[in-house]
């Protein structure tokens, strides 16, 4: 398991903003586990216009992509910051798509 620190500062900003995402939805009640993901290509460049999948996303699971920096649900794919992921999945092992 991995434990949060707290220390966000060798994250980038995009980055810490998908963690301030995923600790406000647990301070609100949300429950569930989280996963953040960033798409890259082979040369491990940011990959824009991806999407991702999990396995054993249920209904109460919300995808997120982080657009300009910001969380947004209703987005499709990663922009040029290439990071997107799940809240609230279920507490069993799935497969990233």
């Amino acid at each position: 398991m991995i434990e949060d620190d707290g220390d966000d500062s060798e994250l980038s900003v995009a980055d810490r903003n998908a963690v301030a995402a995923s600790r406000a939805h647990f301070r609100n009640g949300g429950e569930g586990t989280s996963f953040e993901q960033v798409a890259a290509d082979c040369g491990f460049t940011p990959a824009p216009g991806v999407s991702f999948l999990v396995d054993s996303a249920d209904r109460d699971t919300q995808s997120f992509y982080l657009v300009g920096g910001v969380p947004v649900s209703t987005a499709m794919a990663t922009d040029t910051s290439a990071l997107g992921g799940f809240l609230n999945l279920p507490q069993e092992i799935g497969r990233a798509i």
